[in-house]
């Protein structure tokens, strides 16, 4: 992005905007993938996933 000496305020915080929401996406993810492995880890010690008690559990996805 070509700023002129007049827009260099404006291009300089549109870029942080841009940065920021990129940011933002990263730390919401990261926060996703973090607490979907600590749920299926959990599960996992539990013994529901892939076993005979796969049954009662409703969130089992694994074919059998």
């Amino acid at each position: 992005m070509v700023c002129k000496r007049w827009l260099k305020a404006s291009c300089h915080f549109l870029s942080m905007k841009k940065h920021f929401k990129i940011l933002l996406l990263a730390f919401v993810g990261m926060i996703l993938i973090v607490s979907a492995w600590f749920f299926f880890a959990d599960r996992y010690e539990k013994g529901i996933v892939g076993t005979e008690n796969a049954e009662k559990d409703p969130f089992n996805s694994i074919p059998k």
